[in-house]
């Protein structure tokens, strides 16, 4: 896992929230094909508290042994869960929002992208759990 500072408190969970707000804003509104409004703010508000719940509950031990030791299974499904996130926030936007900016053709597109990802996160991970191996 990438070593990321441990957040102080609500401030930083906030900023956080905050961020990724805005940040699935811009994606809702690059796969909109009319205009975003006030509901898709609050749901892009819900996913970005959502989110920041999961990852409060998830390190709340911080000396849990897939947080201390990770290994490929941890390395596949953090990743494989935020992509989920984003990837059902998006697809909650069209389908309740903007219902005809759902197609087939999108669908397989963010699926070959998802798997090319997780493909590429799993490969480059790959050295530093080696690495790690030969630490220990």
């Amino acid at each position: 896992m990438i070593p990321l500072p441990k957040p102080r408190g609500f401030w930083d969970y906030a900023l956080f929230a905050l961020v990724m707000t805005s940040m699935l804003m811009f994606l809702f509104w690059l796969e909109a094909s009319g205009a975003v409004g006030w509901a898709d703010v609050a749901l892009a508000s819900a996913t970005a508290v959502l989110f920041v719940l999961a990852i409060i509950l998830a390190r709340r031990g911080e000396k849990a042994k897939w947080i201390a030791q990770p290994n490929w299974l941890a390395y596949l499904l953090v990743p494989v869960g935020a992509f989920v996130l984003m990837f059902g926030a998006i697809y909650a936007d069209a389908y309740v929002l903007h219902r005809g900016d759902i197609s087939y053709s999108r669908f397989r597109h963010d699926m070959a992208f998802a798997v090319v990802l997780t493909a590429w996160m799993l490969w480059s991970s790959r050295r530093s759990l080696h690495r790690k191996r030969r630490l220990l």
